[in-house]
């Protein structure tokens, strides 16, 4: 894809959103996000990449390509970056 990162997210923790916006910008019944800090986190592809405003509380990273939402970033923890899990992949296998 255009856009891509490496992140070393925390293990066991996630989040399920089913709030209104969420499942509209997934078409599912929730979206589950992964905290990573910001110290473990990093684009390796920015091509197309997109900081937007989509609640009063954060922002969300979203390829301009395909319209993927990536990221959440929440304005009350600025040092923690949230990948959307359905995107993530695992190189080590």
């Amino acid at each position: 894809g255009r856009c891509r990162f490496a992140a070393a997210v925390f293990p066991g923790e996630a989040q399920h959103c089913y709030c209104n916006l969420c499942r509209r910008l997934s078409g599912a019944a929730a979206m589950t996000w992964i905290p990573a800090s910001n110290d473990h986190f990093r684009w390796t592809k920015r091509e197309g990449l997109r900081l937007e405003r989509t609640t009063s509380h954060g922002q969300r990273h979203v390829c301009t390509s395909c319209g993927s939402v990536m990221t959440i970033v929440y304005d009350s923890q600025p040092d923690c970056t949230w990948p959307v899990a359905g995107i993530l992949d695992d190189c080590s296998c």
